[in-house]
């Protein structure tokens, strides 16, 4: 099947991410992505170059970005990328706790989902405009409960998807 036209690998070590960026298989950057925001939390900010021009930025953040009773998921990813005036944030949400030791479905046949949104500017932050929902092709929704790696690898997946439509100009 080969890689897509543009795809990014992480490789988690505690809270840093280190990234490599490829274009087919020609690895096009390689970096690493922590910094300390200036109230002392960690993110991880990530930018994609290509002959010296930066293309993409990619950040971690760690809060949810959609879902009404996100406070009660103990899983959250939330990743917002920038491509010039284009910002989209990419959302997961999962182990939805019911009561204390007990997980509960977010919805019919499903205890993880990811979605993306374009952003809005709020205060000093980007967030999701839940308004302006994205139309996904990849996978956007696990039905297991005790999947946290797939999770990952499923808010991965998307943010893949969408960092290759940013980058190619295909309409969002």
């Amino acid at each position: 099947m080969g890689r897509p036209a543009v795809h990014v690998t992480l490789e988690k070590r505690s809270s840093a991410r280190l990234s490599s960026v490829y274009r087919g298989d020609e690895e096009i950057a390689t970096f690493p992505g922590t910094a300390k925001d200036p109230d002392g939390s960690i993110r991880a900010d990530m930018f994609i170059k290509a002959a010296g021009e930066t293309l993409l930025k990619r950040s971690e953040r760690g809060w949810s970005a959609h879902y009404i009773l996100a406070e009660r998921c103990l899983f959250r990813r939330n990743t917002l990328l920038e491509l010039a005036e284009v910002r989209i944030v990419v959302s997961t949400v999962g182990r939805q706790l019911a009561a204390p030791g007990l997980i509960e479905p977010l919805g019919p046949d499903r205890f993880f989902e990811t979605m993306a949104f374009h952003a809005w500017k709020n205060g000093k932050f980007w967030d999701a405009d839940i308004a302006r929902q994205l139309r996904l092709d990849s996978p956007f929704n696990l039905d297991s409960e005790d999947v946290e790696d797939q999770a990952d690898a499923m808010h991965e997946a998307i943010v893949a998807e969408i960092s290759s439509k940013m980058l190619s100009g295909k309409p969002l």
